[in-house]
């Protein structure tokens, strides 16, 4: 027990958002793992959590004031590669840029001689050239977006806006195509029960259907149980919740959708 919990003091929070991480070692120290993209040669660890997990296999990796904790990530095998996404984004900016220059070359060249078309209607006018200019960069701009772009950590639910769990705060941020939402609470409540804390813009939902996590109380370490952290493809995130444990979960899922015009909540 530390000294913080022998007075009655609320254990500090860790304000850092999970991340997806790979096992590089379990052994009787216990589980170590690197953040993807990570330094090899400093794992992360010992971790705890579920006994099962082998070594190369991807989790999501979350810290509490015990330690850091691992528990199974979405299976990323599907995910665009960055060199893969660069690709396909300078191939729809060439492609925007070669139809810009032939419709506007094309457009120049016909009206020099405009009598002898016999249809003037058909050619394309400057003006509807450079609309479909903008909108083919238009595109390549959100598909880099979806690949590359960061909307940073998002508070979107307050201390305060539930009542029945006060000191609760969702978060959630957007990478690429990949958003991760968590919960942390400094102060247990006296409730039991289901709770739909937010509704998740469009630009935020998982492709799959619902996504669980465990919830994990840091004044102890331990997961809670009966407890659960569910982001549903409707953009619904519900909490089950415990009385008197603290609620610390986190979700990560992929996203099929275009990047966000406008982030939800207050940035951190």
């Amino acid at each position: 027990m530390t000294l913080d919990q022998i007075v009655g003091q609320a254990p500090r929070t860790i304000d850092r958002p999970p991340v997806t991480a790979k096992i590089v070692r379990v052994d009787d120290s216990g589980i170590w793992a690197v953040p993807i993209g990570g330094d090899p040669r400093t794992p992360v660890g010992p971790c705890q959590g579920p006994t099962q997990v082998a070594v190369d296999e991807q989790v999501v990796l979350t810290w509490t004031p015990q330690g850091p904790w691992v528990q199974p990530a979405v299976d990323t095998s599907g995910f665009e590669t960055e060199a893969g996404a660069l690709a396909k984004a300078d191939a729809a900016r060439e492609q925007a840029e070669a139809y810009a220059d032939s419709q506007l070359g094309g457009h120049a060249a016909d009206t020099t001689e405009v009598h002898g078309i016999p249809n003037t209607a058909e050619l394309e006018t400057q003006a509807g050239a450079q609309a479909k200019a903008d909108a083919a960069i238009a595109d390549h701009e959100d598909a880099t977006a979806r690949f590359h772009g960061n909307t940073g950590v998002r508070r979107v639910v307050d201390a305060g806006d539930i009542v029945d769990l006060p000191d609760l705060e969702l978060l959630v941020r957007r990478t690429g195509d990949v958003v991760a939402v968590w919960t942390r609470e400094p102060v247990a409540a006296a409730f039991s029960g289901a709770l739909d804390l937010f509704t998740l813009p469009t630009e935020f939902r998982p492709d799959a259907n619902a996504t669980v996590s465990g919830v994990y109380n840091p004044a102890t370490g331990a997961p809670v149980a009966g407890a659960s952290l569910i982001v549903r493809h409707d953009g619904t995130v519900r909490l089950i919740a415990v009385s008197g444990a603290r609620h610390v979960a986190g979700v990560t899922a992929t996203v099929n959708a275009a990047w966000p015009a406008a982030y939800p909540g207050t940035g951190e």
